[in-house]
């Protein structure tokens, strides 16, 4: 080993994936759940919604992207089974600056833009600390729907 450069490891192969689903409430709380190896799915929606209503007191108001898995026939059945708790308004395409979600998608992009994990669980890892992170910082959910463009003032409308 003398004299020879010591060799870096790293994961040069493709690594699984890591969805991630989450969810700022006007209650101050961000919700978050991952799933490894495949994308989101219908029934996984449902449980995350049902995991909303658990965890969420009163009526709750959810604005949900085009996304197929969100158009599902087990999410559109949930939805209908909750409807005097849940209501779903589908954002418009391309609506990003709508979104109050969107700033907990820009860490993404920001804070792990040249982050390279050397496998699929540093990645996991990586992605729970800064969503506990963010959960913890005190008025980052309300920042989020100050910085998105929804008139805050007509949501108490649409649950009622």
């Amino acid at each position: 080993m003398r004299g020879q450069t010591p060799v870096l490891r790293h994961n040069f192969g493709t690594r699984e994936k890591v969805s991630i689903i989450s969810a700022v409430g006007t209650n101050g709380k961000l919700h978050f759940q991952f799933k490894l190896k495949e994308s989101f799915k219908g029934p996984d929606v449902v449980r995350f919604l049902r995991h909303l209503l658990r965890y969420t007191r009163g009526k709750v108001l959810v604005f949900l992207d085009g996304a197929q898995q969100h158009k599902s026939e087990a999410v559109k059945e949930f939805i209908a089974q909750h409807s005097k708790r849940l209501t779903v308004k589908f954002l418009p395409p391309y609506s990003f600056e709508y979104n109050p979600d969107e700033p907990v998608w820009e860490v993404k992009w920001t804070k792990f833009r040249n982050f390279t994990p050397y496998n699929t669980l540093e990645l996991l890892a990586a992605y729970e600390k800064e969503f506990r992170r963010m959960r913890r910082r005190k008025g980052f959910v309300g920042g989020c729907f100050r910085q998105s463009k929804l008139p805050l003032k007509g949501l108490e409308k649409l649950l009622t």
